[in-house]
């Protein structure tokens, strides 16, 4: 569990975000069960900023201002209101968001 203040997070179950292809690890499986996650914590002097952005550009080594990793589910709980963005619709303001995989849970069936 992570009890942090982070100035932006996002959960993906896709190679691009915005047509941005370096902001999600390209080893993503559309079909395994997993979200990729990536939260950055807010900074607190410029030496943590130019940290996050050294991370995400450069592709430095993992640091702690940054964290990428891959779950099944999460939740997330803040004390004010968030935004929340659902494939590029505005989601509402909420204090709570539990966001699960449901691997494989949509059958399509194809006329022959």
């Amino acid at each position: 569990m992570l009890e942090e203040s982070f100035a932006f997070g996002m959960v993906t179950n896709t190679r691009s975000v915005g047509g941005f292809k370096g902001l999600v690890n390209q080893s993503v499986a559309l079909n395994d069960g997993v979200f990729e996650v990536l939260l950055i914590r807010m900074p607190r002097t410029p030496v943590d900023l130019s940290n996050i952005i050294s991370y995400m550009f450069l592709k430095e080594e993992p640091n702690e201002y940054v964290h990428k990793f891959k779950t099944s589910s999460i939740k997330f709980i803040s004390e004010n209101k968030v935004d929340w963005v659902l494939d590029g619709e505005y989601g509402g303001a909420r204090t709570e968001v539990e966001i699960g995989n449901l691997r494989e849970k949509i059958h399509i069936l194809l006329k022959k």
